[in-house]
């Protein structure tokens, strides 16, 4: 994937999926309020239900936080970009983590170390959009945001309500980490070999 414009960028770092991005489209025109309110309006309740009702929240009402947390979100995107839009890709980070930490704390204590191994890889993935951008000039596929944070968090409460916690975030844990991993190692042993010897870096450099 080639460089996006640089007003574009703190939008690519949200990491979006396709739910996201047509939810943007949708509900961003709609609502007459900054993006970065958006977003922290989707994480606030989340935050708030998290840290006062803990595990005892029953499932309806742990679905109902996160879809409205996944609609805020991705209407943030549709809302045009300002000086602030930097503070989004942070913001619904936050989100979708503790999605995952309330989830599996839902589920028990026991499932608290699946949760942040996938985080663990999703970190990876955040920091690997930046930084490839910066040294290589390019961002990684889109096809490594599929299904972005909101199918993400999603899938982690289906996983819930099927009883498939802890298990379920080792598995994405495993897959996630070993995908961006592989991906990322590719693309900069791809980059290095094309940097070993660029043809056009020799021209006007020989003594007459």
């Amino acid at each position: 994937m080639t460089v996006a414009a640089a007003p574009d960028l703190p939008r690519v770092f949200r990491d979006d999926g396709p739910a996201a991005r047509a939810l943007g489209r949708v509900l961003g025109p709609l609502i007459p309020a900054p993006a970065p309110a958006l977003a922290l309006a989707g994480l606030a309740p989340l935050l708030a239900v998290a840290a006062f009702g803990g595990a005892d929240v029953p499932l309806a009402v742990v679905a109902a936080v996160l879809a409205w947390a996944v609609v805020a979100g991705s209407a943030a995107r549709g809302r045009p970009a300002r000086k602030a839009v930097w503070t989004e890709p942070p913001l619904v980070r936050l989100t979708e983590y503790v999605a995952f930490i309330w989830l599996a704390a839902h589920e028990g204590s026991h499932a608290l170390p699946a949760a942040f191994a996938l985080i663990a890889a999703l970190a990876f993935h955040t920091y690997d959009l930046p930084y490839r951008l910066r040294h290589q000039g390019a961002l990684p596929p889109a096809w490594l945001s599929l299904p972005g944070w909101e199918g993400r968090v999603t899938i982690a409460f289906a996983l819930l309500a099927l009883g498939a916690l802890p298990a379920g975030f080792y598995v994405a844990a495993g897959l996630l980490g070993a995908v961006f991993v592989i991906e990322a190692g590719a693309s900069w042993l791809a980059y290095g070999r094309g940097a070993e010897h660029d043809p056009y870096d020799d021209e006007g450099d020989d003594e007459p």
